[in-house]
């Protein structure tokens, strides 16, 4: 459970701060090489932006969903019951 935790809050500082961070699950299988070499890439693609004073590469967000309870702004949102709107 505390691997969640700090999953979470590494998810966060991620999204803040832009620091590269990346969970191995540890349950006896092998580490797939290619996750590995991904993430060594991505950090080393983003020190040399830095180096070079360009731009952070743009990353498309998540679009994060909330639940709508009781009746919330349906009637007025013109919302279903069952939608999800994107934040």
């Amino acid at each position: 459970m505390p691997n969640k935790v700090a999953e979470a809050q590494f998810f966060h500082v991620t999204e803040r701060e832009g620091l590269p961070s990346m969970t191995l699950p540890v349950n006896g299988d092998p580490v797939d090489p290619a996750v590995l070499d991904s993430f060594a890439f991505e950090v080393q693609e983003s020190a040399r932006r830095r180096r070079d004073g360009l731009p952070p590469e743009h990353k498309p967000q998540k679009l994060r969903l909330r639940v709508i309870r009781g009746g919330e702004g349906r009637a007025s949102a013109g919302v279903t019951p069952c939608s999800m709107p994107a934040e």
